[in-house]
């Protein structure tokens, strides 16, 4: 794959993902893989097209902006964790490409696991692309591409940097952060969140998110992200942000 095809920032290709369905594969039980906020009654994801939700808002437009590309080392985070929908459909991607990176992280951070229980069975759609499944937290080997996967139950911020379960790190690359919504559920979004991510995350790095609210858009680009909310026919809104990558070395 050529990395130089990302397109520019503010820009998106205007194509719609495919839907789950149209891969020849078993439709998806979107309320049983989905699971609910105890108190808000909130889904988690969409329960209409949950693969179709992760591609379209948390994959494709980070991989718009940061493709990933054979022999790199990659770093993923996913905020909010929960079944870990978005990474396996990152790792299903990979594969669907035959992207082989030198070496692949996948974090992520689920703090109300006992909300996960009982888990469904995997869909075929997901085989061998979700290691973690049916587990609260632990480190899992990635076959392929290689690398390894990692949950832990500490809510973040405290999960990331130093004393954390995910620790420093070499940086992230993509995040995805996928929270309840913070209207709704302030006691989720931790103070220091989003500078926590912003020391985490690699220059140039690409963070995806269905919640547009505005007060989660100015702190982004208070923190020095470029900031913008994806409008696109039949999907939802998106927001995506990009740090500056560094400048060409002269």
């Amino acid at each position: 794959m050529d990395c130089s095809n990302a397109v520019r920032f503010g820009q998106h290709s205007g194509q719609a993902p495919r839907r789950a369905r149209s891969l020849g594969l078993e439709p998806l039980d979107g309320a049983t893989l989905s699971y609910r906020h105890p108190r808000s009654g909130e889904w988690a994801h969409d329960v209409r097209d949950p693969l179709r939700e992760a591609v379209q808002v948390s994959v494709d437009p980070a991989w718009e902006l940061r493709p990933v590309c054979t022999g790199e080392r990659f770093a993923c985070l996913e905020v909010g964790f929960g079944r870990g929908l978005n990474s396996a459909t990152l790792l299903r991607k990979l594969r669907e490409e035959q992207i082989d990176p030198s070496w692949l992280q996948v974090d992520g951070c689920e703090a109300n696991p006992a909300w996960l229980h009982p888990w469904p069975a995997l869909p075929e759609v997901w085989q061998d692309c979700a290691p973690w499944w049916g587990q609260d937290s632990g480190t899992w080997p990635l076959r392929s591409p290689n690398g390894q996967a990692r949950i832990c139950t500490q809510a973040a911020p405290a999960c990331l940097g130093k004393g954390g379960s995910l620790g420093s790190g070499s940086g992230y690359d993509w995040i995805f952060l996928d929270l309840f919504s913070p209207g709704g559920h302030p006691e989720d979004w931790h103070p220091g969140l989003l500078e926590a991510l912003t020391t985490a995350a690699l220059p140039g790095a690409v963070l995806t998110s269905y919640t547009c609210a505005r007060q989660i858009r100015d702190s982004l680009a208070a923190l020095g992200w470029m900031v913008e909310r994806l409008r696109r026919p039949g999907i939802r809104d998106t927001l995506r942000a990009q740090l500056a990558p560094l400048p060409p070395r002269s």
